[in-house]
């Protein structure tokens, strides 16, 4: 059986200071996961809207894209790298 996930608040995956660059520029902003080695990339593409990529570590190969806007950017990273966390064995 799967272990729950249990996530109380989001963490800030991206810092004020990326977030604020981000929110003044058209460039991507970049964050790793120490814990995961994942790679998180966050920007906004004209018609699909902001999009959060993560890369490497447990994911391997693949590409993980979620949708999501700014305001939401810390806790959906929160989530996916606590769920990634979750099934490491």
């Amino acid at each position: 059986m799967a272990k729950p996930i249990v996530t109380s608040k989001s963490r800030a995956v991206f810092s004020d200071a990326a977030r604020d660059r981000f929110s003044t520029s058209d460039l991507p902003i970049m964050a790793v996961d120490d814990d995961t080695g994942v790679t998180l990339t966050y920007r906004f593409e004209p018609h699909a809207g902001g999009m959060l990529r993560l890369t490497g570590g447990p994911i391997g190969a693949q590409v993980i894209v979620v949708g999501c806007e700014e305001p939401d950017l810390n806790l959906v990273a929160t989530l996916l790298i606590d769920g990634l966390k979750a099934r490491q064995p």
